[in-house]
């Protein structure tokens, strides 16, 4: 791996380097990929596997640990048809789960034709090196990445034990270093290990840039020749790009912010909302869903200070914890103008528990699109969608009518009204006392 080149064309790569607004200069080949393949990465991942890629010397390989639905991979080996990689994954000790996921995965390799430059292994960390070590190969990895379970013990173990099996230069990417279990365990291996050093500590509590908390990169070295190389820290920043500011000033119509949008979805707004006097404005966690923005609930640095009329955001919420409801709830109102109102739905937890105090804990309760809706789904996140590795549809905190009332007048909001409908909590919260609903739709 030649690891100075990589380093110095880093921001050469990418619009608005280090900023939230930060994207690929060439990202349509990675957005075909994102919208064919259901994978927490983003456009910024892959453009950094790529040009990492681009670097690698002749017979070196790839490595990923975690390798989900394959989207990494086929980034990398669909722009690099001369590289080799080995994907490394534990879908599930349920024999039919783990089939299904392998075939899944192994179909999206078929579909963007790399499925004879990947090897993959349904094994733990530990079996997958024991297996290297056994069969004696002679594949030295040039970039190993680590997108595995953001645990120490997990993150530790595959960086010793990947040591041996690593180019005399090589690059270890590893996501979520913004989280203390993976910050200390980078840390721990930096400490003991002197051919290793870190070279971009990317630190974000959000997202939105890489698909995770914070990303690292080490330089591994095994000649000690990389010492005087300067690390690159990035403390990522907020930026609005005039074309997403353009969106807020364009035409004579309302706006409403849709937080949490989903794929596109014409009747997805209430009724109120979807007239011909509203312009919707799609903000996503997702960039596979296409959204006018790519941002977070708890992160709308995209969007300008009181710049809407309205924020929608359903099911939502629930899936960010409790102390960051409050960030999300005072967010809203940033972006509201003075007249504005903020509409939320989410589940009603006191509806549930009655549920669940009948018994009804796994029984279907109701017919979704996404299918049978169970309390246990409510009350955790829908169980079918996080077995396929889509973790951040997990629910972390819950409400009732009373809570979810407190928290928007405690974020400034000055009138709050909350209804049951069926498992369901709606809440309107109006900027100022003197907006009610229908002033805000007749305007």
């Amino acid at each position: 791996m030649q690891i100075r080149p990589f380093l110095e064309s880093l921001p050469s790569l990418y619009e608005h380097w280090g900023t939230t607004a930060m994207q690929p200069k060439k990202a349509e080949p990675f957005r075909e990929i994102l919208g064919k393949v259901e994978q927490p990465t983003t456009a910024n991942f892959l453009q950094l596997l790529t040009s990492a890629a681009e670097y690698l010397e002749p017979g070196e390989v790839i490595c990923e640990i975690g390798c989900w639905h394959g989207a990494n991979l086929i980034g990398v080996l669909a722009d690099h048809p001369d590289r080799l990689a080995y994907g490394v994954d534990f879908f599930s000790t349920q024999a039919e789960v783990a089939e299904n996921k392998i075939e899944l995965l192994q179909g999206n390799l078929e579909t963007f034709g790399v499925a004879e430059q990947f090897c993959f292994s349904h094994q733990i960390i530990d079996d997958f090196f024991a297996n290297l070590r056994d069969i004696g190969t002679e594949d030295k990895v040039g970039l190993y990445i680590y997108n595995f379970e953001p645990e120490y013990r997990q993150i530790l173990m595959s960086l010793l034990l990947a040591n041996d099996f690593l180019a005399e230069q090589a690059l270890i990417i590893i996501n979520n270093t913004n989280k203390q279990p993976v910050r200390q365990a980078v840390g721990d291996f930096l400490n003991t290990q002197s051919n290793a050093k870190i070279i971009v500590d990317w630190q974000s509590n959000s997202n939105q840039v890489f698909g995770s908390q914070g990303l690292g990169v080490i330089a591994w070295d095994s000649q000690n020749s990389l010492g005087e190389i300067q690390p690159i820290i990035i403390q990522e920043s907020s930026f609005n790009p005039i074309n997403l500011v353009s969106i807020f000033e364009q035409g004579d119509k309302k706006k409403v912010l849709h937080v949490g949008c989903g794929p596109y979805n014409p009747d997805a707004l209430p009724p109120e909302l979807r007239t011909e006097e509203w312009q919707e404005i799609r903000l996503d966690i997702n960039p596979a869903v296409n959204p006018d923005i790519l941002g977070t609930i708890t992160d709308l640095s995209a969007v300008p200070d009181e710049s809407v009329d309205a924020v929608f955001s359903s099911h939502n919420i629930e899936h960010i914890y409790t102390y960051e409801v409050p960030r999300a709830l005072r967010e809203f109102k940033r972006v509201l103008k003075p007249h504005g109102m903020a509409v939320i739905t989410c589940p009603d937890i006191q509806a549930v528990a009655l549920e669940v105090a009948q018994g009804n804990l796994e029984n279907p309760l109701y017919i979704s699109p996404a299918g049978p809706i169970a309390a246990i789904d409510i009350l955790y996140g829908l169980g079918t969608s996080i077995e396929q590795g889509n973790y951040y549809m997990a629910h972390k905190t819950a409400f009732t009518a009373e809570t979810l009332k407190e928290k928007l007048l405690k974020a400034g909001f000055e009138q709050v009204e909350v209804h049951r409908e069926g498992l369901n909590l709606w809440a309107t919260a109006y900027v100022n006392t003197r907006s009610t609903k229908e002033d805000i739709l007749a305007e």
